[in-house]
């Protein structure tokens, strides 16, 4: 069996990256090759890192002349691979901010399904949960698993809707049949689309607890985290609503929807929010501003689509829960939002 392409982008990180690959390093199971793809750093690191492992046969570096965004870096070698006469029977996608359990590749490669996510800890308190997964609300949106809950409640396998592509496997036959990573998105969300459409096309998810990843936490986020970066985020949000939902699960949740965004517009305007007003105004306008993009994307996936309304409806989770925690705490309690944080 040929190895399996390990790829991790690297972008101003060197120090998370070296821990990272020294932990691949040290796995009690091998048969894996790294592409490590640096993302035209700064401070020479490309060049830093190219001679560091270039005596290392099982490593190879690839350095762009200018910085792609996690969705071209990682969509680059991945035609690549897929080009290959003889593809892996599968592509593993890593942070370069992450350090891996020694039994983590071995565990990753047990599963059977064709995405495979990890158990990704807290990696400065690990007792803690980064991600189990990706679940999507009936109102179409897509959030993550266990965020900030005890590792000890994701000890068992279940079957999430998607999982996060920072620490995940993919089969290289589902790839090959439903594209890669959407090129409408730079940075964020990707995988949660990538994961819904996947699914939608009748592919098999699962979370593998045995597969322990420890995760910094969007290292490389913070370095680009602005109004701008926020609002694509909750643009990209729209826009995998508009081009994956079922027209019969789109007429049930809209209203709720436009109901949320209307009520985070004005709360936002009568507690001088206007970050998290901005940002939905804005994102609002922007999908109206794309929306012949989304009619063609919409086109062409509702013909690829597997699942029906009834089944996609069936595998998503209430949203009254999620929905009350949000507005108890960033309305009441008014914490900062993600999109605040910048």
């Amino acid at each position: 069996m040929n190895k399996i392409p390990i790829i991790i982008l690297n972008w101003n990180g060197l120090e998370d990256t070296i821990h990272c690959i020294s932990s691949l390093q040290n796995q009690t199971k091998k048969g894996f090759h790294i592409y490590l793809v640096d993302n035209d750093s700064e401070n020479n690191e490309g060049e830093i890192l190219k001679e560091r492992y270039k005596k290392d046969s099982n490593i190879t570096i690839i350095q762009n002349t200018t910085n792609l965004g996690f969705v071209r870096g990682n969509n680059l070698i991945l035609r690549k691979i897929l080009a290959e006469q003889s593809p892996p029977d599968s592509i593993i996608l890593l942070n370069n901010d992450t350090e891996v359990d020694p039994m983590w590749f071995e565990s990753i490669m047990e599963s059977t399904a064709d995405i495979v996510g990890c158990k990704l800890t807290d990696f400065y308190n690990r007792s803690l949960m980064d991600s189990a997964g990706h679940r999507m609300l009936r109102t179409g949106e897509i959030i993550p698993i266990g965020h900030g809950d005890s590792v000890k409640n994701f000890t068992t396998q279940f079957n999430p809707f998607g999982v996060c592509a920072g620490a995940c496997r993919y089969s290289t036959s589902m790839l090959k049949d439903i594209g890669l990573f959407d090129k409408f998105f730079v940075t964020g969300y990707e995988d949660a689309e990538l994961g819904a459409r996947a699914i939608m096309m009748g592919y098999s998810c699962e979370y593998c607890p045995d597969a322990v990843v420890y995760h910094k936490g969007s290292v490389s986020i913070q370095k680009i985290r602005n109004l701008e970066y926020s609002r694509k985020i909750q643009t990209n949000i729209w826009y995998t609503y508009w081009k994956l939902m079922p027209l019969p699960l789109i007429f049930l949740t809209l209203p709720v929807l436009l109901l949320k965004q209307l009520g985070i517009i004005l709360l936002g305007i009568s507690t001088n929010r206007p970050i998290l007003r901005k940002v939905h105004t804005e994102s609002l306008r922007e999908i109206w501003n794309q929306r012949s993009i989304i009619q063609k994307e919409r086109r062409d996936f509702q013909n690829q689509r597997v699942l029906s309304a009834l089944q996609i409806w069936m595998k998503q989770s209430s949203f009254v829960r999620h929905y009350f925690s949000y507005f108890w705490n960033y309305i009441v309690k008014r914490e900062q939002t993600v999109f605040e944080k910048i």
